[in-house]
């Protein structure tokens, strides 16, 4: 009959940014529930390095950008029949918190590709596979990666086909084993 925990966890401990609101004073046994409440944001991978910027681009400011982007980085909305968040109305007890601030919402940053990065995809991915199976079977693995290629249609995104190419001009050393294979 006693309040012994209060933890709320928004998002996966493991995702680019998670949050945590708990009280810290009734986790400890230290102190009544309602006297030491925290909020708890970790940024990782591609958000921590954009914080990091937003941080230190914000001069003087930086102690209103940190809060706007703790506070952008959750929100409370009323369930209203709609799907898209931006229909739904802020939750009223949230905006009164907020008392003016402005969240910034951290988006997920753009990935930049290159030919290493599709590579390095590959290799983590199928090659390991392909490379079993073909020593499974007793053949190359370009015969296997041309016999699994049979029907299939070439992709026909040219800007990405481009790209790897420029990429793979840039690895002399692949484009010439390739040609004695």
């Amino acid at each position: 009959g006693r309040l012994i925990r209060f933890h709320l966890s928004l998002g996966s401990r493991y995702s680019p940014k998670y949050v945590r609101i708990y009280d810290k004073g009734l986790e400890q046994g230290s102190r009544e529930a309602g006297r030491h409440e925290r909020l708890e944001v970790e940024f990782k991978k591609d958000h921590a390095i954009a914080v990091d910027r937003a941080i230190l681009e914000a001069g003087t400011d930086r102690p209103i950008a940190l809060a706007r982007l703790i506070f952008g980085s959750f929100d409370f909305r009323v369930r209203n029949g709609r799907s898209e968040l931006k229909r739904r109305p802020r939750a009223a007890w949230f905006e009164s918190m907020l008392a003016g601030l402005e969240p910034v919402p951290m988006k997920k940053q753009a990935v930049t590709s290159s030919f290493d990065t599709w590579h390095s995809g590959l290799a983590r991915s199928y090659l390991p596979q392909l490379l079993a199976l073909s020593n499974a079977i007793g053949v190359s693995l370009g015969s296997l990666v041309e016999a699994l290629a049979t029907n299939v249609t070439p992709s026909g995104n040219v800007a990405k086909t481009a790209e790897l190419l420029a990429g793979l001009q840039d690895q002399p050393e692949v484009v010439e084993q390739a040609k004695r294979a």
